[in-house]
């Protein structure tokens, strides 16, 4: 019975503070995303061609987009590099019906090896054909006070 009582008060100790650590980190997120560098290429046999190239500073709800056109499979490259200080963003590649559907609100498709949430960047999409279309590349802030 002795060894009863402080097993279940740690128990029941860990599982409020697993709740605190949560409520104290999103209380450390601030609003301000720094994107110290998105280049969007076609990474090519003989080099690269870029789509998208710069850097940027989003504040909470806000996004970057890139746009392009495919008029035949074609590998594109994402990289994405966010200060350390900063806070994360979401990456999201969409066709236009999918980001129709992001901007909507409703739910929507993304194409999952160019797409990473709650991100500090990466590389994305190296080695892998993106198909033709209409495309987006989003860069969204998703902090919200």
């Amino acid at each position: 019975m002795k060894k009863v009582v402080p097993i279940i008060v740690l128990i029941l100790t860990s599982a409020a503070l697993s709740g605190c650590t949560e409520a104290i980190e999103d209380s450390m997120r601030g609003a301000d995303s720094n994107v110290e560098g998105i280049h969007v290429y076609v990474d090519g046999w003989t080099g690269d061609d870029t789509i998208c190239q710069t850097a940027t500073f989003l504040k909470g709800g806000e996004s970057y987009e890139c746009t392009f056109t495919l008029n035949d499979d074609a590998y594109i490259v994402v990289d994405l590099e966010i200060a350390s200080d900063s806070d994360p963003v979401d990456l999201i590649t969409v066709d236009n019906i999918n980001y129709q559907k992001w901007v909507d609100g409703e739910s929507y498709y993304a194409l999952e090896d160019w797409t990473d949430y709650e991100t500090y960047g990466g590389q994305y999409g190296k080695d892998i054909l993106m198909p033709e279309g209409e495309w987006y590349v989003l860069i969204y802030n998703d902090y919200d006070e």
